[in-house]
C-alpha cells in the first residue's frame, strides 16, 4: 500500500512557517497538495466555503472526531478545528502548517493505524533576539506576546520532544523554502529509501551541510 506523504512545518510564532509554506506552494506548483481544514466556527464576513475552511455544524465535527475520521483536531472557544483523513491527497505530497499538539496526534494516529502515513516534521527556529526583532513590527504583536510563553511550553512538551523532527534555522524564508522545495522534488527517492528527517543527508537535496551541523 502506498503511504500518504506529509510534510509538516512547525515553529514558534514569528519564525516564518506560514511565509515559508507560501513560498513552497509557489515553487512546487502542482507537486504538492495543501489540505483544507474543517471547522465548526461560524463563517466570518468575506470567508468563502471551501477556500478558508470547510464549515460544518458542531454536531458534525464531534461525530467525525469520535468516529476517528480526523488526522488531528483541537477545540478553541468551543469551536472545533480538524483535518479529515479524506482531505489528504493519496498521490501528492501534503504540506501542512502544524502546532506541536497536532504533530503528536498525527504521530499517535499513524502508529495506531499501521503507519499509513509517511510523516516528515520540520521545525523552523530563530534565536530569541532575532525572533523579537521580526515580530516587533507585526500588527498582531499583542497576540504574539500572549502566545510566547505558550509556545515555549508547547515546543518543550515531552511527547513532542520524542518526535523525529528536523530543525532548520530560518534566517531567510526564501532560502529555507528553496531548500525544502528541493527536498520535496526529490521526495520520491527520499521516501523509497525511508530517509528520516533526523538522519537524511540534506546535501542530497541542495541543503548546505552547515544546516545539519546547526541542528545537531
Amino acid at each position: 500500500m502506498t503511504k500518504i506523504k506529509i510534510i509538516g512545518l512547525l515553529g514558534r510564532s514569528g519564525t516564518g512557517k506560514n511565509t515559508v509554506a507560501d513560498h513552497i506552494r509557489v515553487m512546487t506548483g502542482e507537486r504538492i497538495h495543501v489540505p483544507l481544514l474543517t471547522t465548526s466556527r461560524p463563517k466570518r464576513p468575506l470567508e468563502i466555503e471551501g477556500r478558508e475552511y470547510h464549515f460544518v455544524k458542531k454536531e458534525q465535527a464531534i461525530a467525525a472526531i469520535e468516529a476517528g475520521e480526523t488526522v488531528w483536531h483541537s477545540c478553541f472557544n468551543d469551536w472545533y478545528y480538524y483535518l479529515p483523513v479524506g482531505n489528504l491527497s493519496q498521490d501528492k505530497v501534503n504540506l501542512l502548517v502544524l502546532n506541536p499538539s497536532a504533530a503528536v496526534q498525527m504521530d499517535q494516529m499513524n502508529k495506531a493505524n499501521n503507519e499509513f502515513m509517511s510523516l516528515r516534521f520540520f521545525e523552523l527556529t530563530l534565536p530569541d533576539a532575532e525572533l523579537w526583532k521580526r515580530v516587533g513590527t507585526r500588527p498582531d504583536l499583542i497576540e504574539v506576546c500572549r502566545r510566547w510563553p505558550e509556545d515555549i511550553k508547547d515546543f518543550n512538551e515531552a511527547n513532542y520532544k520524542k518526535l523525529p523532527v528536523y530543525h532548520m534555522q530560518n534566517d531567510d524564508s526564501n532560502i529555507t523554502a528553496y531548500m525544502l522545495t528541493n527536498y520535496i522534488m526529490g521526495m520520491e527517492d527520499a521516501w523509497a529509501k525511508d530517509i528520516k528527517p533526523h538522519i537524511w543527508n540534506p546535501t542530497l537535496y541542495g541543503i548546505p551541510k552547515k544546516k545539519t551541523e546547526d541542528c545537531e
